[in-house]
């Protein structure tokens, strides 16, 4: 049986079909994007043969199947037609009863090799929109089928919500790291050359082999386009059995949104619970939702309750998967098979007690936890070790971007100090470096966007355009010293030396933007809250990693007086 998907006299099977009903819930939906110029559904090889001369050349194909059988995780395919014959002769047997859907979509937007991404979004219109988005060279059927997740939202199903200009960095819970995304890179690209054998060098070449993050105007343009367009029609939405459910987009070339499908709750439940519970059970698993008693001995130590606070206040800068308290080699010895071999931890104190000195915090084998205790014990016997959960390996400390140092001020102004690459935030707090410091009154906080507003208003320190970073005399005796400390650590010195730049390059202009978007701007919106946990005066401390900021904890300034007195002793 050959079908015209847009033929009214065939609604009756085509809402039989899972896939097929949800490409006709697009045009009803959302034909303002729909790329759809014809679509035909066909049961076998004869069949498309029959309809072959219909397609001009590139065809999309789909398995479908009725509502109610299972269906494998079976990829469509964009094809010249006449390889289209192989795709149906090679997922024929691996459903019962199978449908092809081909599709003729308008030039440009069945690109498989240069996509600009895709979207996964579920809508629950009595809670909120899940969304989940993979980044260039993948489309949203690596999303569906739980092959890569890159950046993940939930934005309340409210109207002030839905239509926030800043829901892209307030409702982000997650975004992924370099080498994780590396893997994901990996089996894409092995993905694609089966399917463009002739293109293996163009698709090595070209595919990104970074994550840089999701292009904003893109990001409002699925607002625009997808989600407030569904806001306003879910009223109709809800009469149509629309409670809860799914679409699929791809985008292509300036940011063309693509839209696939829209997916009711039968066949959308099962990819939603593969994804977003996963990723919303993890968040959940994280330290800032433990349990209130767990939280409140966390916050007796000066550092873990650093920690907390910034997981409170920024949770998708924290880097930290979990946090744990080591107070003595017993209680390590019951927990220490549940960690890897090579563990970040930091020493701490019960805040009020001076802090442990000459055990800097390090990455390294968690043979050396028990010696670590040791020499806590020595200084201080209430001292304690964190353990730093962390679900990607941290890179060496030549391999940082940099660090940052935040200090707010609260009713006068906001100073960020910032070094560069192989530094990190300890140079700057313990005062053996600084290249670049920028001071911003309080009352002009929002008014600042990014780094050349910060030097259009004159927000240097010192107060002169001609001091902008640090001069080349000073940065070449803080590289000398900062090499000379790698080495103490025994890191890899040609490697440093490598990494470190002789001259010193000022921090990125998009990672200070992201700064003062995702840390000034976001606490100085909280401030009455961050009031009331008596953060009036406070740090936010950081480093800058594979280009993206990570927030490490917030600390008073005060403890930087303590710090110097307990060196002194």
């Amino acid at each position: 049986m050959i079908v015209n998907m847009y033929d009214p006299k065939d609604e009756v099977y085509i809402n039989k079909l899972k896939k097929s009903r949800g490409i006709k819930l697009i045009r009803k939906y959302l034909s303002h994007i729909d790329v759809n110029k014809q679509c035909y559904i066909v049961n076998s090889l004869e069949e498309w043969q029959q309809i072959k001369d219909k397609f001009l050349d590139i065809v999309t194909c789909r398995t479908d199947t009725e509502i109610g059988t299972d269906i494998p995780n079976i990829h469509g395919a964009t094809r010249k037609k006449d390889n289209i014959d192989d795709y149906i002769i090679e997922n024929s047997p691996k459903v019962d009863n199978p449908s092809f859907i081909c599709i003729e979509l308008e030039p440009g937007s069945n690109e498989r090799i240069y996509t600009k991404g895709g979207f996964l979004l579920n809508f629950d219109l009595d809670d909120s929109i899940k969304i989940g988005y993979v980044g260039p060279g993948f489309d949203c059927g690596e999303y569906c089928k739980g092959l890569a997740e890159h950046e993940t939202w939930v934005i309340p199903w409210k109207k002030s919500e839905v239509y926030r200009k800043d829901a892209i960095d307030r409702y982000r819970i997650g975004k992924i790291k370099q080498i994780p995304y590396a893997d994901t890179a990996i089996s894409r690209m092995v993905f694609l050359i089966g399917e463009y054998k002739d293109r293996m060098r163009e698709i090595i070449k070209v595919f990104p082999k970074r994550y840089v993050g999701i292009d904003p105007k893109l990001f409002h343009k699925l607002q625009k386009d997808v989600i407030i367009p569904l806001w306003e029609r879910q009223e109709e939405l809800k009469k149509d059995g629309l409670l809860k459910f799914g679409v699929e987009l791809n985008v292509v070339d300036d940011n063309k949104l693509v839209p696939f499908e829209i997916e009711m709750p039968d066949i959308f439940k099962t990819k939603y619970d593969d994804n977003y519970e996963k990723k919303l059970n993890k968040q959940k698993s994280r330290m800032f939702f433990a349990r209130e008693q767990e939280k409140r001995n966390l916050m007796r130590f000066r550092k873990a309750k650093g920690i907390v606070l910034a997981s409170k206040y920024l949770p998708s800068l924290i880097p930290f998967s979990g946090l744990k308290i080591v107070s003595s080699k017993e209680e390590w010895e019951k927990i220490k098979d549940n960690y890897p071999d090579r563990l970040t931890t930091r020493t701490d104190t019960i805040i009020g007690d001076l802090p442990i000195v000459k055990i800097d915090e390090t990455t390294g084998s968690k043979e050396e936890i028990p010696n670590i205790i040791d020499e806590i014990k020595k200084q201080n016997p209430n001292g304690v070790l964190l353990i730093l959960e962390k679900e990607t390996p941290t890179n060496p400390k030549y391999e940082n971007d940099g660090g940052f140092n935040v200090a707010f001020y609260e009713g006068d102004s906001v100073v960020i100090e910032l070094v560069g690459k192989g530094f990190d935030s300890k140079s700057i707090t313990r005062e053996k470096a600084v290249h670049e410091r920028y001071i911003i009154p309080w009352d002009k906080i929002s008014f600042v966007k990014d780094k050349s507003d910060l030097i259009r208003r004159n927000y240097l320190v010192p107060n002169s355009s001609t001091d902008l970073v640090v001069n080349k005399d000073e940065y070449s005796k803080q590289r000398q010293e900062r090499l000379e400390f790698l080495e103490s650590k025994h890191e890899d010195m040609f490697k440093a030396e490598k990494a470190i730049p002789t001259e010193y390059k000022p921090v990125d202009i998009q990672i200070i933007k992201g700064i003062l978007d995702n840390i000034v701007f976001e606490l100085y919106k909280n401030r009455n809250e961050l009031l009331r946990d008596g953060l009036r005066n406070f740090n936010v401390q950081g480093n800058i990693v594979d280009g993206k900021t990570e927030v490490l904890e917030f600390f008073r300034h005060e403890r930087l007086k303590e710090r110097s007195k307990g060196e002194e002793r």
